[in-house]
């Protein structure tokens, strides 16, 4: 009989449920596909899948905030460090 340690555990728990995602992820694809057919107004597999997204007016505007407007490159590598610590943060 064979044990699991807990880090091979936490690795099959991993697995799990990243082969869930990619079933949801499937079938959402599958239903917008299949609903594009006969819906005018179908939603996307995103939009099933409940996933929040920034229109491009929001995204553009959130960059511009973060670069300071001018575009370059010095900002911009100052505002993916930026993201960056919000994301060790647990924050977006």
């Amino acid at each position: 009989m064979w044990r699991l340690t807990v880090r091979d555990l936490s690795e099959y728990a991993e697995g799990f449920h990243w082969r869930e995602r990619q079933a949801h992820v499937r079938d959402a694809w599958l239903a917008s596909v299949l609903l594009h057919g006969w819906v005018k107004d179908a939603p996307s597999p995103a939009d099933l899948l409940g996933e929040n997204r920034m229109e491009p007016t929001e995204a553009e505007a959130a960059m511009e905030q973060l670069t300071g407007g001018n575009g370059n490159t010095v900002a911009l590598d100052a505002a993916y460090q930026k993201q960056a610590e919000l994301r060790a943060h647990g924050r977006r």
